[in-house]
């Protein structure tokens, strides 16, 4: 068994340079040397110390885009002799992201529910960051606002520019202390 904090780590990008320590490598070659499957620890420890983390997580996010505009991809990455090729489905990603869209719907519900609004009091709603060309999630949102009311563009950068703007206010404490109260 491997410990699930290896899998978490490696999961974000930002803390795979962690999993580079001296002791969690040290940690990572002790389990390999007791695996039934030492191969695939070794390689993955290969791809640690050639620091090829963040080229993988760019493999990954470019085919996760990919299936945005498409039903099929393949993921492929390949670096100091780790070779990664494998098809994807859009079908078997929702099937991943499933618990992170029903997390995403029930915030949105009680959003909703809090503000004491139905989507019949929403007039329109601004999709924005990558997550937002996912088919699955702009179906969620249609499902509960229908299609005509989803706008978006400048996907990546309609939230710097929304900070930027917050930047150039004289006041921006009522920013800093959370979201501004929802008025019906």
């Amino acid at each position: 068994d491997i410990p699930g904090q290896y899998y978490v780590s490696f999961a974000r990008w930002n803390e795979m340079s962690l999993l580079r320590s001296p002791r969690t490598l040290r940690e990572l070659r002790q389990l390999a040397a007791t695996s039934l499957e030492p191969e695939s620890l070794e390689r993955f420890i290969q791809l640690l110390e050639n620091n090829a983390g963040y080229a993988l997580y760019r493999s990954v996010s470019a085919a996760k885009a990919e299936l945005s505009s498409a039903e099929n991809t393949e993921l492929r990455f390949e670096s100091d002799g780790v070779l990664i090729e494998t098809p994807l489905r859009r079908e078997t990603f929702e099937t991943w992201i499933a618990e992170d869209l029903s997390r995403i719907g029930r915030a949105v519900d009680d959003l909703m529910a809090k503000a004491g609004l139905t989507p019949n009091h929403v007039d329109q709603v601004f999709l924005t960051g990558g997550t937002s060309f996912v088919p699955a999630v702009r179906r969620l949102f249609e499902r509960r606002f229908g299609e005509g009311k989803l706008e978006s563009g400048n996907q990546f950068d309609a939230i710097a520019r929304g900070l930027a703007l917050i930047g150039q206010e004289s006041d921006i404490e009522r920013w800093a202390s959370g979201p501004p109260e929802v008025l019906p």
